[in-house]
């Protein structure tokens, strides 16, 4: 289901779940074409019915010149969304917009505009965490940096921490687009991509404590994000491959995986997008009343559409 124009480059969805509306919200970067440098703004779009129907776009983030990419979503502390985006025209600048619960197109604000050093390319969703807020953020070039941040305040500021380097030998290999997934006991669950084809990799966050990153059995993500979505004992990894336009699901109890990444069973097929390899994928899941709400998108050069499929 096409739920977005489709006259634009609309690209890079994310979705996420106001309980408080009742209300599914999806951030997206829409702009002229794939390449950086155009024009580009963060839009939402809403359904009050469980993806039955959606509202017309709205630009949450719009600024003549500038070139939003980037956004991600995830919650604070009271349930709340939080959107990151960042603007890749200048360095350093990134915005963090929050939605109060219950609230409309118009009420989102921003939050905070963090200056970070190192600065990082790209920030994933918040993930609330015993009372903190915690996500993984990468800078690609230079360094091959995989940086934790950290907010005791809700959202309001931010510490940082590079937790480890990946490809800071110039090779250009490194671990991007970070998901993570909040847990019981003070626990997350992130995982990564390699931009070279090198997997998908996973990190756990403990009480405080960031784990080294280890190198999944997830092989068939090809250059795309995955997405995490709890279901009780169990986490569902999402994604889709590029080289078949298949988006797959992985089920798995957290016990198997938590201390084993290489654990994860064998996929199954969800749903078909279609094969490309620049034009497609960015598969984002929010769950609601038992069902999985999943977007990406695809499209061509200069034209592409969000879409949408429940999953039971």
């Amino acid at each position: 289901m096409q739920i977005t124009p489709g006259a634009t480059y609309e690209s890079w969805p994310q979705i996420g779940y106001d309980p408080t509306a009742e209300r599914l919200w999806v951030a997206y970067s829409n702009g002229e074409e794939h390449e950086a440098g155009d024009d580009r703004s963060v839009d939402m779009v809403f359904s009050d019915d469980q993806g039955e129907t959606w509202s017309s776009p709205t630009a949450v983030i719009a600024d003549v010149g500038t070139e939003w990419r980037s956004p991600a979503l995830g919650y604070d502390l009271d349930g709340a969304l939080l959107c990151w985006a960042a603007n890749q025209t200048t360095d350093n600048e990134h915005m963090l917009m929050r939605l109060p619960p219950g609230g409309d197109a118009g009420d989102w604000a921003e939050l905070a505009t963090p200056s970070f050093s190192p600065w990082p390319t790209q920030i994933g969703g918040p993930v609330p965490v015993d009372g903190r807020l915690v996500c993984l953020a990468n800078r690609a070039f230079p360094g091959g940096l995989v940086i934790a941040l950290e907010s005791d305040d809700n959202g309001e500021t931010w510490t940082q921490e590079t937790i480890f380097t990946q490809g800071g030998d110039g090779s250009g290999t490194h671990l991007v687009e970070w998901r993570g997934c909040a847990l019981p006991g003070g626990r997350a669950l992130f995982h990564g991509r390699g931009n070279d084809d090198i997997g998908v990799w996973q990190v756990t966050y403990d009480n405080g404590v960031w784990s080294t990153q280890e190198i999944t059995n997830i092989d068939d993500a090809y250059d795309q994000p995955v997405w995490l979505s709890r279901r009780g004992g169990w986490i569902d990894c999402y994604y889709d491959s590029r080289t078949d336009g298949i988006i797959r699901r992985r089920s798995a109890r957290l016990d198997d995986v938590w201390a084993n990444p290489l654990a994860w069973p064998a996929p199954r097929e969800v749903a078909r997008g279609i094969v490309s390899m620049q034009n497609a994928g960015y598969v984002s899941v929010a769950r609601s009343k038992g069902v999985d709400h999943l977007v990406w998108y695809s499209g061509r050069h200069v034209a592409c559409a969000i879409r949408y499929a429940p999953i039971t």
